[in-house]
């Protein structure tokens, strides 16, 4: 992000995914999972723009306190400028493989499409569950990318694509599923999941360059360099779905994954 030429694209990208129905669902349902109480003190790993972190601040009030994390210097700017008017919300740039925060600091922990980033997400639920305090909650929300569908007529190259997003591009495409086994192998407890289906029925190639997931201009050109489509297949491809968008007949959607649970006392 932060050497990327495109990180306000990115960011804008990200906020149009945060007005998407499921992702303002899996947020309501997070928030009333985690339980929240003014004066509480809450900690989101990779908290991006930080729109989440504002939300959080709002259900623990100005009694409480958010600490947003982030590894992009770019995304704890924009998240700083957003909260101006927050005190309660403190934005730090880290590792969420290594969180510089004490042992059982926060009252509730949350991650939001972290995880599939990250080289050891098992690492980064220990680490959370560390700075969580006993009897405290914990949400981790997150995308599994093989339930993406995109419709074309060319059905093999769109499988070569999105098995490459899923294996190859996404460090850890399956997270969504995950998920649930992380948290009953660190021994939760009350482990509830839920999922919903981003629905994708529009797409305007000129504003958003990603229709879902990552973007196509950034995709492509890895998926040539290791030989999983030609650069004739990969343009032929984009403009055929190019095209299905601007004759309003494009479709595509993924399902992402929500998983709370209690730190044992």
């Amino acid at each position: 992000m932060d050497d990327s030429p495109f990180s306000a694209e990115m960011i804008a990208g990200m906020d149009r995914l945060s007005g998407a129905q499921a992702v303002v669902e899996l947020r309501r349902w997070s928030i009333d999972s985690l339980s929240l109480h003014p004066g509480q003190r809450v900690l989101e790993v990779g908290c991006g723009p930080g729109d989440m972190s504002l939300v959080l601040a709002d259900a623990v009030g100005t009694a409480g306190a958010v600490n947003g994390l982030d590894n992009s210097r770019v995304m704890i700017a924009e998240a700083k400028r957003r909260a101006a008017h927050h005190p309660q919300v403190q934005f730090d740039t880290g590792d969420a493989q290594e969180l510089l925060f004490g042992d059982s600091d926060f009252d509730a922990c949350y991650s939001e499409r972290v995880f599939q980033h990250l080289d050891a997400p098992e690492l980064a639920l220990k680490e959370m569950l560390r700075v969580l305090r006993p009897g405290g909650r914990v949400v981790v929300v997150d995308t599994d990318w093989e339930t993406v569908t995109i419709d074309h007529p060319d059905v093999p190259t769109t499988r070569k694509i999105l098995n490459f997003v899923t294996d190859v591009f996404t460090t850890n495409g399956w997270i969504g599923r995950r998920l649930p086994r992380l948290f009953r192998d660190n021994g939760l407890k009350d482990v509830s999941v839920t999922a919903r289906s981003l629905l994708v029925p529009e797409w305007d190639a000129d504003t958003d360059p990603s229709a879902i997931g990552p973007p196509f201009f950034v995709v492509l050109p890895q998926a040539q360099e290791r030989g999983v489509v030609t650069k004739s297949e990969a343009d032929q491809w984009l403009a055929e779905l190019e095209k299905l968008a601007q004759e309003d007949r494009f479709f595509a959607s993924l399902t992402m994954f929500g998983v709370c649970a209690t730190k044992p006392q």
